[in-house]
């Protein structure tokens, strides 16, 4: 009976073994000759595109057979098109992937019942992400902030974009948890005219900028200390900003003061992350998590980041997983304290752009710059967007393309080298 036990034993563990052999052999087989699809929720161009498009360079790589991976945009609705895509419609076989900004899948969490999202974002398999998102406030040298504990007692000038903008939003949620004074001027066309602001003197800072945005752009600015840096976003110290600088969370003085903190800026944990749709096979899943970390390890990836002023710090599949988890889990008292701490004031202050009635000198071959002296006899060069900028021209709706030199237009600016927000030709 003992012998006959053993031989059935060792019979199993054999054909297991080549059950196993088997398997093994098959899933890399699976993706030889495959076509892989990259899905990402914005247009061409911009932080999530360039990412995407460096994996999908060097993904192929690190998975058995060799796939190609194709890059495709959907934009829409913040990324949520692309994400209840994903969820909904997406092949379940792993040959279908994607991509999705840092809040898009935080937004079911955030805006409850309102939301227009129909994906769990706990049932996709999380890949990595290149990067976590690492944003801090800053002021102008002439403030009177020089600190992030001098906004408990100093009122800050700081500009934006619109009432739902980042910056926006985390003046709401600093001021109301934190206490700390903002005051905030609305209007400008993006994030780079209000630089130009700051270096003007009409706004002193900003609650929040992009670390890698700060030192690509205004490097002079940190070099020559131009901006005092008062506090670092996130839920863990990046190591490249200095230790010196505060995180967030340690400027709470209260446990629910904190968990507010943590459920706003979890989402810069995941920073750009990548993910396969539910249902995948779980081998398949290990392989593309497994392909993904050896990808963005890669030194010739890391190498092209590098030259192209990305950030590579990446974050595990198993990490993007745990940080949503923890966010999804919070009590629903805690996460409506965060919805009221993220209201929007009734009233706000907006910019007011320069007015002036001139001549167009030049413009580029694209259309998106014009050239024109302004009311001092300088010359001035803006930027134009068919969607942001308001063009006009002998009273009908048009596109910057339709402005030509010679024309005869009031142009509405915020300052040279900025975005015009309005031109009106004859």
């Amino acid at each position: 009976m003992t012998r006959i036990l053993k031989v059935t034993l060792i019979a199993c563990c054999a054909g297991g073994t080549v059950l196993a052999q088997a398997e093994a052999q098959t899933e890399p087989l699976f993706y030889e000759g495959k076509s892989m699809s990259l899905t990402i929720g914005s247009g061409v161009g911009g932080g999530n595109d360039s990412y995407a498009r460096l994996l999908a360079r060097f993904l192929p790589a690190h998975i058995s057979g060799n796939p190609t991976v194709v890059v495709r945009n959907m934009p829409g609705a913040g990324g949520l098109k692309a994400l209840n895509f994903m969820y909904e419609r997406a092949r379940k076989d792993g040959t279908a992937i994607g991509g999705t900004n840092q809040f898009t899948a935080f937004e079911p969490l955030y805006t409850g019942k309102r939301s227009k999202a129909t994906f769990d974002a706990l049932k996709f398999n999380w890949l990595g992400s290149p990067a976590s998102y690492s944003s801090v406030g800053i002021s102008w040298h002439t403030s009177n902030v020089k600190t992030a504990k001098d906004l408990l007692t100093n009122r800050l000038l700081i500009g934006s974009s619109g009432i739902t903008s980042t910056s926006s939003n985390v003046s709401y949620v600093l001021g109301n948890v934190l206490g700390f004074k903002y005051r905030l001027i609305l209007g400008y066309p993006g994030g780079a005219d209000v630089d130009l602001a700051i270096a003007r003197g009409e706004v002193h800072g900003r609650s929040s900028i992009n670390w890698d945005s700060l030192h690509s752009r205004h490097s002079d600015w940190v070099r020559e200390k131009k901006v005092n840096i008062l506090y670092q976003l996130g839920v863990k110290p990046d190591p490249r900003i200095p230790a010196s600088i505060p995180l967030i969370l340690d400027l709470a003085e209260s446990d629910e003061a904190r968990q507010i903190l943590e459920l706003q800026f979890a989402s810069y944990g995941v920073g750009y992350p990548y993910l396969a749709p539910p249902d995948v096979p779980k081998e398949r899943v290990a392989i593309l998590r497994k392909a993904t970390a050896a990808a963005l390890a890669d030194p010739k990836l890391q190498a092209v980041a590098k030259k192209q002023k990305f950030t590579i710090q990446p974050v595990s599949g198993e990490e993007v997983e745990a940080i949503l988890r923890k966010s999804y889990s919070a009590p629903k008292s805690m996460v409506a304290r965060w919805v009221e701490a993220a209201k929007p004031p009734k009233t706000f202050e907006n910019a007011k752009p320069v007015v002036v009635q001139t001549t167009i000198a030049k413009t580029n071959k694209k259309g998106s710059k014009i050239t024109f002296v302004d009311k001092a006899g300088k010359k001035v060069t803006v930027g134009l967007s068919n969607r942001r900028t308001k063009i006009e021209v002998a009273g009908k709706k048009a596109k910057r393309k339709a402005i030509k030199a010679g024309m005869s237009c009031s142009v509405a600016y915020f300052g040279d080298g900025g975005r015009a927000v309005r031109v009106t030709c004859n």
